[in-house]
């Protein structure tokens, strides 16, 4: 049964992902061609939850302050929030969803940095993606998990 889910699931669908190589200047370039999104990247970057000292006003700079990794995994997520799939079950809430992804992303990034046992980067990255399971099955199984959702 299992395996069938797992199969059936690996036939209907690829998830984004972001680019392994890419330089800051490519990076900034493409978020700043994009308004919402680099206000959203500005707006984090600015955020209290970094305990920035100088407010950040440009892409690029946000780009340097938050990381690279950082903000690549964050731009993905803000664009899969924009791009809410079709093929979802009715009720997945996708804006719900990544609200939620990307506070647990910051909450890990801040605990790794107050205990520097793990890197943040790396932190943020797993908290981001500690759901994903439930996208996986909104997009990829929708009839299925719909159901589940009913319950």
């Amino acid at each position: 049964m299992v395996e069938d889910l797992l199969e059936e699931l690996k036939q209907s669908m690829r998830l984004p992902s972001p680019p392994d190589d890419v330089s800051i200047a490519d990076l900034s370039d493409t978020i700043a061609a994009d308004p919402a999104l680099s206000v959203r990247l500005l707006k984090y970057a600015n955020s209290s939850l970094l305990g920035a000292s100088s407010e950040i006003g440009s892409v690029r700079d946000a780009v340097l302050r938050l990381g690279i990794r950082s903000v690549r995994l964050m731009s993905l997520s803000f664009s899969l929030v924009a791009n809410n799939d079709a093929r979802a079950c009715q009720g997945f809430d996708f804006a719900q969803f990544w609200t939620f992804s990307l506070g647990c992303g910051v909450s890990s990034r801040y605990l790794a940095n107050r205990n520097k046992g793990v890197p943040p980067e790396e932190a943020f990255a797993a908290g981001l993606l500690a759901n994903i399971g439930k996208m996986v099955l909104a997009v990829g199984m929708p009839e299925k998990y719909t159901q589940i959702l009913e319950r």
